[in-house]
């Protein structure tokens, strides 16, 4: 999917709050308009821009997989993890 990208200012990228709706309205600023307007956050920023830019850029999925491994709270060793903990729930 190609989007039409516009110009953004340095500065409206280092402004943009470390939260998902400034991440939302970042994107959308490239241009990365959900077209079916889905899951919107309370101040009014599309969660759906959002995915429309991830599906786009496999290559910021990558780099928040990189970030997830290299913090040490997220990271447990492979025998701390038993195979049930990996199964969904199920229900009762």
């Amino acid at each position: 999917m190609i989007h039409e990208i516009t110009s953004i200012s340095e500065n409206e990228i280092l402004f943009t709050p470390s939260t998902i709706s400034g991440l939302c309205k970042l994107v959308r600023k490239l241009g990365y308009k959900d077209p079916h307007q889905q899951l919107y956050n309370r101040d009014g920023s599309c969660i759906g821009d959002l995915l429309l830019f991830l599906e786009d850029n496999p290559g910021a999925i990558d780099a928040m997989t990189d970030w997830i491994s290299k913090q040490k709270e997220f990271v447990v060793s492979d025998d701390s993890v038993e195979d049930e903990d990996l199964e969904p729930p199920t229900e009762k």
